[in-house]
């Protein structure tokens, strides 16, 4: 009976548990949750439907809506499930086998208002906070977590709608679907291993976050892994926009890693391992011209290991993967890279005292040394590959567009341990065929390398934009081989070495001189270029098949042209006068400069079969000359050490050999110079543009051979030189305004000999140490002075030739007489000889009476006929033959002459002659009777005929007894 009673209470208890359970508790905590979240939470909330299960003690909350009044924010779940767990019974803490949220909607909307709204004053802490690990791991350990487990807690198909509408272009990210599963979590300390916990959330595109681990409490511990993955950054562009004057097209971000923090174990409180970050597929564009000029594949690291207690971090690779550069300079000379991002202006800075500078400044320390770092690392490679970057220039004419490919970029290695050396690999494509090759040993600590360099086919025609912009140079072709080596550090110096060669050469250089330059090929070994001391050595430099082309070109002179450039010459002239001022009070000490910029020394410089052509249009008909056949050997160039240069030139020069031999200091040719040269018949018409422009006539023919001995010591020079002209004839006459008036038949007739050759010496002497004085002027001032004594000179140089020390420009009389004494007839014989060894020359002979000739012949007159002998003379000027008449050619003693025209004559007896003028017939018959005198000597003589005697009228105005000479 009072078994039925207890069943009868138990039946009605349980009934009463399950009408409670399955309506009363539901239906009140829909209520009384509905009004909690209206009043604390959402005015808008909003529950559907809540369902509970007392025998399963399972609630489940079905159509939650929570919502912000302002339009903010807003929450929703289709379904939250808790299950809790018998467990709760005996554990006395919250046991739940399940907590489950589905379809749980979030959205949430950040404007203006909102941040305005949300501003708050954040107060100054009043506690101070850990200052050690030690004291963060008790602070964390210490802390007492409500002790709870659950066996899963999960979120199905959640999602997450964000919007920004504070910036300028709106920002909007929805997360779908958000799963979430954390099995096993529990806060009981001593629980152990096992929570394992999961999150994973996608988002609308695909992008995914997912974190698998475990936490435990008491101490404080997780371990787990991090994965991101597809995240797109170009969404949240309207974050940064403002900071950017790009645009990011595209980009996606991943990346993951596993950690592990202990705050149980001091020594090991936090790791990371197995860490990899990447972003790829980057497409970045240039606001301005819309092209894109940063466009990526892949770049990121990968292998990433950090243990905190020991600061170390550990990369097992850093990469950039098949990228492009574009680096833009439009015509306004901005550059794109340099304008990318938006800096904030900075104001003034208050001007402040200047410090002392660092003791190691002070004392001029250039020492290399890199900073201490606070976190050690270790990469072991940095690799780029196929990475592109293009340059286009629109600042110069016509552009530029060059390319180079990093094919393969490695450091291997490369630690916070900057003694270590780093292994590096370098491959650089260069246009079309070029290849830059480098490996070998970096060494950080001090600035060290140890590399194999290598270049091959390099086209040089790449920098044709450049070479035509700047010095309106262009390359045709070219390819450069270059293979050695780069070694040294920053204390001790850097040393480059090697062998290289430029093969298949061709350029051109506009302008006014332009140059058309070729060759075969030119090569170079053992280069060593040093830093410490700066120098550079080289052993054989070999020019082969050089071809050069030189080729002046017509003057264009506009009026403002020619003032300009006579202004440039007033300036010039003006320089060198305070020049020439400045050199003559520094006075006549040799000029010696002590400093060389460069340590060079070169063992050998070869040219092979090279050729020069040279054009002169500047004049008319154009100039040219032509070297062939060039040969070219110099040995020991140096620059910094007083070492002597032997040289060796032989070439055809318009097909006429030229050689040239010898040796001389090149630091100073002053010090010791020997030379020696040659040139054999050069043919002279070809020079006929410049004969006519400077002298009026053209060269009709002629060959000109040389030959020079030189020598330099302490900067005397001595130098002869040998000249041979071969039948040398004047050409046309040619107009020329600037040409110059110089007797030049005559000047030739002077020189060439019988046998129509011009033998010369030309010696030259000076000391090159004195100021204003140069081997140019010294040459200068010879060949003028031989000119200029030919020209002025003519009987000087008829003396010499036949080693007379006579004045041949004349033959003198005594007063009244036309009788020629030995020395006159001595004189006239050596004429004569000269003038049979310059057969071209022709004699003109002009008379000449002096007062003592004029006084003489008014005493004959008064003297009888009978006491004079006559002879049969002819007028001056005219054939003798024809005209002849009686004249006296000899005296009685009597009547004796004065000895010199300078002595006095008696007053009285002179005032007592007749008068006689210049122009009587006693006095021109006196003036034929010489002429005929000296006409008739000269005819004698072998080789003067009379077509090369000429006889001018009398110059009355000399007054002297003689007949002089002039020479056509």
């Amino acid at each position: 009976m009072r078994t039925k009673k207890y069943l009868k209470i138990a039946t009605i208890l349980l009934l009463l548990y399950a009408v409670i359970g399955f309506w009363v508790f539901p239906m009140a905590l829909r209520y009384f949750g509905e009004k909690a979240l209206k009043e604390h939470v959402s005015p808008d909330a909003v529950i559907t439907k809540v369902k509970a299960n007392p025998f399963t003690w399972q609630l489940q909350v079905e159509g939650l809506s929570l919502s912000d009044p302002g339009g903010h924010w807003s929450f929703g779940a289709e379904r939250a499930t808790v299950n809790l767990s018998a467990k709760t019974l005996y554990k006395f803490y919250p046991v739940l086998d399940l907590v489950s949220l589905e379809a749980p909607r979030i959205r949430y909307l950040r404007s203006p208002q909102e941040e305005s709204e949300s501003e708050e004053v954040i107060a100054e802490p009043t506690e101070e906070g850990p200052e050690s690990l030690e004291d963060v791991a008790d602070l964390l350990n210490a802390y007492e977590i409500p002790e709870v487990s659950v066996a899963l807690l999960e979120i199905k198909d959640g999602a997450m709608n964000f919007s920004d509408v504070t910036n300028e272009s709106g920002f909007e990210k929805s997360i779908e679907p958000i799963n979430f599963r954390l099995e096993n979590f529990t806060t009981e300390v001593g629980a152990g291993e096992g929570n394992a916990m999961r999150f994973l959330a996608k988002t609308d595109k695909g992008a995914e976050l997912e974190w698998t681990g475990e936490l435990t409490s008491q101490p404080f511990a997780s371990r787990g892994t991090i994965r991101v993955s597809g995240v797109e950054i170009d969404p949240f562009s309207p974050y940064f926009e403002k900071f950017i004057r790009f645009d990011l097209e595209r980009a996606t971000y991943s990346m993951q890693l596993s950690y592990a923090i202990n705050f149980g174990d001091l020594e090991n409180v936090f790791t990371i391992s197995e860490g990899s970050v990447e972003l790829a597929n980057v497409h970045c564009v240039g606001r301005e011209d819309a092209g894109e000029f940063f466009v990526l594949d892949s770049a990121g690291v990968s292998g990433v290991s950090f243990d905190y207690n020991s600061m170390q971090v550990d990369l097992e690779q850093v990469y950039i993967r098949s990228g492009l550069l574009g680096i833009r300079r439009n015509d306004a000379g901005a550059i794109n890279l340099l304008n990318l991002l938006v800096l904030p202006e900075v104001e003034a800075l208050p001007e402040v005292e200047a410090a002392d500078p660092p003791e190691s400044v002070a004392k001029g320390d250039d020492s290399f040394e890199l900073p201490e770092l606070p976190v050690g690392f270790f990469l072991k490679e940095y690799l780029i590959q196929d990475f592109h970057i293009q340059w286009v220039d629109s600042m110069i004419p016509g552009g530029a567009d060059l390319e180079m490919v990093i094919s393969e970029y490695s450091l291997k290695g490369l630690s916070s341990e900057f003694s270590e050396p780093v292994g590096l690999d370098l491959l650089v494509l260069i246009g079309e065929s070029g290849r830059f090759k480098a490996s070998g040993e970096l060494t950080p600590a001090v600035a060290g390398v140890d590399l194999v360099l290598g270049v091959e086919a390099l086209d040089l025609s790449l920098a044709n934009a450049y070479g035509l912009s700047m010095a309106e140079t262009q390359v045709g072709s070219g390819t450069f081989e270059y293979s050695g080596g780069l070694s040294g550090d920053f204390e001790s110096g850097y040393r480059l070495s090697g062998d290289g060669s430029v093969q298949d050469f061709s350029v051109a250089l506009a302008g006014d001189n332009a140059v058309d330059l070729e060759w075969k090929s030119f090569s170079f070994a053992d280069l060593s270029a040093e830093t410490k001391p700066l120098s550079v050595s080289l052993g054989n430099l070999v020019l082969t098949e050089p071809n050069a082309v030189l080729t002046r070109s017509a003057p264009e002179e506009t009026a403002e042209a020619v003032e300009v450039e006579v202004a440039a010459d007033a300036n010039e002239a003006g320089a060198g006068e305070v020049a020439a001022e400045a050199e003559a009070e520094a006075g006549a000490e040799p000029s010696e400069s002590t400093e060389t910029p460069l340590d060079l020394e070169i063992a050998s410089f070869v040219v092979e079969g090279g050729s020069i052509l040279l054009i002169d249009q500047s004049i008319q008909p154009t100039f040219r000359l032509e070297v062939a056949d060039a040969e070219v050997d110099v040995e020991n160039i140096t620059l910094g050490e007083e070492k002597s240069t032997e040289f060796s030139i032989s070439a055809l020069v318009n097909r006429s050999q030229f050689t040239m031999a010898g040796s001389a200091y090149p630091i100073d040719p002053r010090r010791e110079t020997r030379m020696t040269m040659s040139l054999n018949e050069l043919s002279l018409p070809v020079f006929s543009p410049y004969s006519g422009k400077a002298v009026g006539r053209k060269v009709g023919s002629g060959w000109f051979s040389l030959d020079t001995e030189l020598q330099v010591d302490s900067g005397n020079l001595q130098a002869s030189n040998d000249i041979k002209i071969d039948q040398l004839e004047l050409g046309d006459s040619v107009d020329s305004p600037d040409a110059v008036k110089l007797p030049l038949s005559l000047a030739i007739s002077l020189l060439k000999g019988s046998d129509g050759v011009m033998n010369l010496e030309l010696p030259l002497s000076g000391d090159l140490y004195q100021p204003n004085v140069g081997l140019g002027q010294i040459i200068r001032t010879a060949v003028f002075g031989l000119i200029r004594s030919v020209a002025l000179s003519p009987f000087s140089m008829l003396s010499s030739l036949v080693g007379s020390e006579e004045d041949l420009s004349q033959v003198e009389f005594a007063p009244g007489d036309s009788q020629l004494s030995p020395k006159m007839r001595g004189q006239l014989e050596a004429l004569g000889t000269a003038l049979q060894e310059r057969p071209q020359l022709i004699l003109s002979m002009t008379p000449s009476l002096s007062q003592s000739d004029l006084t003489t012949l008014a005493r004959d007159l008064i003297q009888p006929d009978s006491e004079m002998e006559k002879v049969s003379v002819g007028s001056v000027g005219e054939d003798n033959s024809k005209n002849s008449h009686q004249f006296s050619v000899g005296r009685k003693a009597r009547y004796k002459p004065p000895t010199t025209e300078s002595e006095e004559v008696n007053v009285d007896e002179t005032s007592q002659l007749p008068e006689v003028d210049p122009t009587d017939p006693v006095a021109t018959d006196l003036m034929a009777a010489r002429v005929q005198v000296v006409r008739e000597m000269l005819l004698g003589i072998d080789g003067i005929s009379e077509e090369r005697l000429f006889v001018r009228d009398p110059d009355l105005t000399v007054d002297r007894s003689i007949v002089g000479f002039s020479l056509e």
